[in-house]
This record gives C-alpha cells, structure tokens and sequence, in this order.
C-alpha cells in the first residue's frame, strides 16, 4: 500500500513594497533623518499600510554616533505613533559584522530566515541605551536581545548606503502552507544534478543533499545551478539520491575562440 506524507515546502516571505530615495544634501558620508522619513512615509502611503502595523524594523545599525541616532530617532517618529507596546528592533551587523555592499542583502536574508524558523536572533554586545535615542529609554523601542518568536507580520528593512542613499523594503510574512499531499518520493531513486566554482563545493553539496533526500523543492532549486553559466559554474556532477554513494564530477574545459582580424 502507498502512503502520502506531507509535501515538503518553504514558506519564504512576500516583498510587498521596496524603495529607493537618493540624498539631496552634500557629503557622502553624514545621514539625513529627514531625507530617510521621507522616504519611510512614502514607502508605507504607497502600500496602504500604517507603519504602527509593523511588526519589527531589521535597522542599518552600523553603530556609529552619528548614524544610530539619525536612523533609530526617525524609526521611533515614523512607527511609534498609535503603536501598543515598544517596536522590536535589531541588526544583522551586529552579529557578522557590516558586510559593506552587501549589507542590505544580508539584512533581507536574516528576516527570511527569521521568519521560516519562527525566531527572530538575537542582536549581540547591546549593554544600554544609547543617550541620544530617546526612544530606547522611554519604551517605544526594544532591542532584541534575546531570541525573540516570530508571530509572523509585516517587517521594514533599512538599508543605507556610500554617499546618503536610503533603501527600504517591506516583506510580509508567507502565511500559506502545504496542504497537498503526494506519494512519499524518499525510497525512491532521483538523479540530483548540481555546478560548482570548485570540484570541493561540488562534492560537499552532492554528499549533504543526501540527508534531505525526500526535499523535492529543495532538489528542483538547487537543480537550476546546472544551466549556469560553465565559465562561472565550470565543475558539474551528479548523484542518484536513494542509490549507490558514487559521485559524478565533471570539469568543464572551455575552448576560447579569437577572432583574427584579415588585413
């Protein structure tokens, strides 16, 4: 007789709204509080929805005298007003540090993870208020400094950047879950194509995907890494999950063409 198992899937989040507003004042390094209000009410007047309806802001929080303030005092305007109870705040940097560039992905991709795992991490080193942020004493603002359970909701993202740019972004929490079920695939024998920048990456991949054998989105995501470019993803391979142990890796040796110009 065959059985069904709940079909495996991710819940992820929805990006609602996302925002770019550039600086109008000189220097490439100083804040503006003003500039970064502007674009929170346009952001939230654009979705149709009220900023006290947000349930955490993940901040830019670089933790400089100058920036903090500028950003943290313009969250507690923008979100605080008709809010019940103090706005969760938090930031990724400073539990790996500022990943420059990057810093904004890094900050998304901690709120998606956040919110499939049900908990929202804890920020590290915070000890007391700054003094220059009103709002961390008078209860409008919490840091979160303890593992903090997600309720779901909607979530506001900081980003600034090199010279005065202000990004904000507004996910919401993916509510809908698998309902579906179908005939239970993990005794079954699956081929599981992967690429790789390096022959190490490649077989590290092929040997753990085989604790998730029965993850069939996880399987359909990581098989798109095969139509990658193989001048960036040169090593492939393949392995049967349910199968033998053997890996398969291949390197792809590119023949570069030069055209001759014929005088």
């Amino acid at each position: 007789m065959q059985t069904s198992l709940p079909y495996p899937c991710r819940k992820a989040s929805v990006l609602i709204s996302l925002k770019v507003l550039f600086p109008l004042f000189p220097g490439i390094t100083f804040p503006s509080g003003e500039r970064q209000k502007q674009l929170l009410h346009e952001v939230y007047t654009e979705a149709g929805i009220s900023p006290a309806q947000v349930a955490y802001v993940e901040a830019h929080g670089t933790g400089t005298k100058a920036g903090d303030p500028q950003e943290v005092n313009t969250i507690a305007d923008v979100f605080c007003k008709g809010r019940v109870g103090p706005l969760p705040i938090g930031s990724v940097k400073s539990n790996m540090g500022h990943a420059e560039p990057a810093s904004g992905l890094a900050a998304v991709a901690k709120v998606i993870i956040a919110m499939e795992e049900g908990n929202i991490p804890a920020n590290l080193y915070y000890n007391e208020p700054n003094t220059d942020i009103p709002g961390l004493a008078n209860g409008q603002l919490k840091v979160v400094d303890q593992m903090l359970p997600w309720n779901g909701g909607i979530v506001g993202v900081n980003s600034f950047g090199f010279g005065g740019s202000n990004v904000h972004a507004v996910l919401k929490s993916n509510t809908k879950t698998c309902t579906e079920t179908l005939p239970d695939k993990s005794s079954k024998k699956r081929l599981f194509l992967y690429a790789s920048r390096s022959e190490e990456g490649l077989k590290t991949t092929l040997a753990k995907v085989r604790g998730h054998s029965s993850d069939l989105y996880l399987h359909k995501l990581m098989n798109e890494t095969a139509h990658m470019s193989a001048t960036s993803h040169p090593y492939r391979g393949f392995t049967v999950l349910n199968g033998s142990d053997s890996i398969s890796v291949q390197v792809c040796h590119l023949i570069v063409t030069k055209k001759i110009k014929i005088k």
